[in-house]
């Protein structure tokens, strides 16, 4: 079924806006709390206690969940521990909305579909995919209009998806191409035919939060790559606030780059330990491409991370990671070991961060994929750094390929610098590899598609504005002036500015 905006719009548009009003709100939420918290004058002392608190849930979730406690008495002591911190969190949270009522009253607002659509521009469109017990829908959103259809069955886009997945991250198996154009033929080939789009927003359901749609083939055998710039976002609610987030006022990147135990040996992708040449290699050229802070080997410690993770406008680590498709609360980001031995940073640590970045490259394994939870989305790095209250985040869906990705990373930062917006600089990062990799078999999607960004798009302003010049020098300044406009002080110091205009002049 296709809609235009018009008679017969709003029974649609409340539809749509039902299905959007009745997903969870937990990213949403814990966003917009993050991204406001920056303009409140939260005393210390309740920001600490806070800390506090998220901290001691942590422990305690780790008591039970990575320490594998078998005493029944133990683990009912916990998990009333637990339930009681949680009661002290919704109290704080209860404190935070009467001390603070701007804080909770934009979660209140309704959302407004029509707002959506007039926000976007020519070409660009946003598709969200709603899995119900018996059939996949979808609804694609464009500046010209709605179109809603029912797709396919459930079980037929799951038959059709598990191959094609697994083909994705095994490379060898062959039939790829096929398998990509049989699924694109399921779940974009009649939304997009009438349509002219250069850029795609997909909000994925179920089991299509693990496919990178740039990889999928058209109908001319093209990789989508090749025409669409593509992001992703869990929701529309989310996506509209990450668009409108506050910039950063941070101009710096801080780049982690650990290395580890085994150095000897080149592990070929990032997701098992050793040596990582690739991101060395990346940490160092995009300290040369922007003023940044690199901690590389030892200096890239859990410690020292969350010590300065809130100094930066871009984050950007390049490690070894660990997925728990159970709990992805404990899947991890590999950091060198701090002076206590300890190198996991667990996603349910991250999410007590408070971070000002305006993006996090995650340029490790399967920061974008986890535990899949039904209504809730992906549990994984990428959705801790979310609440944080980052709006971009550039995540991978399964073990990257180190050297591959390290080109693609390398090449999506010059883009950055040259202006283009993160999803363009992303897709073009993309093709340069395409088009500089003369073996075949390497321009497998495996290679390239593998890295994906998620939120807001928009173009980054990793320059900024310098005024340490100005610091450095307005003593030197003020004096010269001072010396113009006063006689005696000139005749005191001998004329200098008189002998500094005749140096200039020679």
């Amino acid at each position: 079924m296709r809609a235009n905006l018009g008679a017969g719009q709003d029974q649609l548009e409340s539809g749509i806006e039902r299905v959007i009003k009745n997903q969870s709100k937990t990213v949403w939420k814990r966003f917009l709390g993050s991204q406001q918290r920056k303009n409140l004058n939260i005393p210390d002392s309740l920001l600490k206690r806070e800390d506090g608190l998220r901290s001691e849930l942590y422990f305690i979730k780790k008591q039970l969940y990575l320490n594998q406690i078998k005493d029944e008495e133990k683990i009912a002591l916990f998990k009333a521990q637990m339930s009681t911190v949680e009661s002290d969190l919704e109290e704080l949270e209860k404190w935070y909305a009467q001390k603070y009522p701007a804080y909770f009253a934009q979660r209140s607002q309704s959302f407004n579909l029509k707002e959506v659509i007039s926000s976007l521009q020519e070409g660009q469109g946003i598709i969200q995919y709603v899995l119900g017990d018996q059939n996949l829908y979808a609804f694609l959103l464009t500046r010209s209009g709605i179109q809603l259809r029912q797709l396919t069955t459930k079980e037929q886009v799951e038959d059709q998806l598990a191959p094609l997945l697994e083909r994705l991250r095994n490379p060898g198996l062959g039939g790829y191409n096929q398998k990509a154009a049989e699924v694109f033929g399921i779940l974009l080939q009649d939304l997009l035919e009438k349509e002219s789009l250069n850029q795609l927003v997909v909000i994925p359901d179920g089991p299509l939060y693990f496919l990178p749609f740039e990889a999928l083939v058209d109908s001319n055998g093209d990789y989508l790559v090749e025409h669409l710039e593509m992001s992703y976002t869990p929701s529309l609610l989310l996506w509209k606030e990450q668009r409108r987030a506050s910039p950063s006022d941070k101009r710096l990147i801080g780049v982690f780059a650990p290395k580890y135990y085994d150095e000897s040996v080149n592990i070929l992708n990032r997701g098992s330990y050793g040596a990582l040449v690739g991101a060395s290699y990346e940490a160092e050229t995009i300290a040369d491409l922007f003023p940044s802070e690199v901690f590389i080997g030892d200096q890239a410690n859990i410690g020292k991370f969350k010590t300065k993770a809130m100094d930066y406008q871009v984050l950007h680590l390049a490690m070894h990671s660990t997925i728990n498709n159970i709990d992805g609360e404990f899947s991890s980001l590999i950091f060198a070991p701090d002076q206590d031995g300890t190198s996991e940073l667990y996603v349910s640590e991250l999410y007590n961060l408070r971070l000002n970045a305006d993006l996090a490259v995650l340029s490790a394994c399967n920061t974008g994929s986890g535990e899949l939870v039904r209504g809730e989305g992906l549990v994984n790095a990428s959705r801790a750094f979310t609440y944080a209250g980052v709006p971009s985040l550039v995540a991978s869906l399964w073990e990257i390929p180190d050297k591959n990705t390290s080109e693609i990373m390398v090449n999506f930062y010059r883009g950055l610098k040259d202006g283009l917006s993160k999803g363009e600089a992303l897709r073009k990062a993309k093709l340069e590899y395409l088009k500089s990799t003369d073996n075949s078999r390497l321009k497998h999607p495996y290679y390239w598609a593998g890295v994906v960004l998620l939120g807001d798009t928009a173009p980054i302003d990793l320059k900024g504005t310098n005024y340490w010049w100005i610091v450095a020098f307005f003593p030197l300044l003020l004096f010269v002036v001072l010396l113009y406009i006063n006689p005696e002080l000139r005749k005191a110091v001998g004329h200098p500015v008189r002998s500094l205009f005749r140096l200039n002049h020679n």
